[in-house]
């Protein structure tokens, strides 16, 4: 495959604007692009641009407004997105640069820019770093902050995390809504009917030991709330809202994991100290994700 180095950080002067490319490429992400006002904002929230400095979501967007197609398929910023959609979420516009990023890496394959092997390379490589974000999370509840090392983010990706096997019982069915209270309607849980649209939905869903927003529900339908509150699965939702969006009986499943690590901090399971401590250190995998996404395409 052919990726060019990193891209400059500014779109350099000589190229003319190509407005039917710009025009294509609107109409097919539906990105409403043209509402950019390269305020900057989407480069402010999106969490690889903070931890790597290595992805902006605001040159995505400009170099479709420009309609510089070759340069956005070719751009390694791309694969650097996690999908967190936060960049659409921050911006006053209500542009969606993670929209764009997701049309350049169709294009990609249908341009034959990159390999099917190496996307099922990538995909491999993205599912696998949740297990890395786990770990990481896993840690920081524990305490036990080690050093770690490239050696130990190797044998993170490379572990499964064992899957735990809970015992369910009448009582905890019937007591599955007391640590909701009022927000038991808000949230709607008792809807779901375990179609698994949100886990289809869901960028990081993966093995339910890991992360599965459908699993997550259905612990909580069982009443098995105090099991969640110290699992690191429930710090490791992007908050991207893909899973609420997909639900059809409108089961808000953003706001009841949200719930749960309100619920985990009220309840002292976790200290809001180690609350910091985790989304502090999930920012530095993300760093170690770009980096291995570069080791995988060969990007200097």
């Amino acid at each position: 495959m052919i990726l060019s180095g990193a891209p400059p950080a500014t779109i350099q002067e000589g190229p003319e604007p190509h407005p039917a490319i710009r025009n294509g490429i609107e109409s097919d992400s539906r990105a409403n692009t043209f509402q950019c006002w390269s305020c900057g904002s989407c480069d402010n929230e999106c969490p690889v641009s903070i931890s790597s400095g290595k992805l902006r979501p605001q040159r995505m967007v400009r170099l479709t407004t420009y309609g510089f197609l070759e340069e956005l398929l070719r751009s390694p910023e791309i694969w650097y997105c996690i999908g967190c959609r936060r960049c659409f979420h921050i911006c006053p516009n209500l542009v969606k640069p993670c929209d764009v990023i997701a049309y350049a890496r169709q294009e990609t394959l249908a341009r034959n820019v990159v390999r099917y092997f190496d996307k099922r390379r990538y995909d491999s490589l993205y599912a696998h770093f949740q297990r890395v974000r786990w770990h990481v999370v896993d840690q920081c509840l524990n305490n036990r902050l080690e050093n770690w090392t490239p050696d130990t983010v190797r044998r993170w990706l490379d572990e499964d995390i064992p899957e735990i096997h809970y015992t369910i019982s009448m009582k905890d069915i019937g007591s599955a809504s007391s640590s909701f209270g009022l927000f038991v309607n808000e949230s709607r849980f008792r809807s779901c009917f375990t179609c698994g649209a949100c886990s289809s939905a869901c960028p990081i869903s993966c093995k339910p030991a890991v992360f599965d927003p459908r699993s997550i529900i259905r612990l909580v339908m069982f009443g098995l709330t105090e099991h969640l509150l110290t699992s690191p699965s429930i710090w490791m939702c992007l908050s991207c809202g893909r899973c609420t969006d997909a639900c059809p009986q409108r089961v808000d499943i953003l706001k009841t994991i949200q719930h749960l690590q309100e619920l985990a901090v009220y309840r002292k399971r976790i200290s809001s100290e180690t609350h910091f401590r985790i989304k502090q250190a999930l920012l530095w995998t993300y760093s170690i994700f770009t980096d291995r996404v570069d080791e995988l395409f060969g990007i200097d």
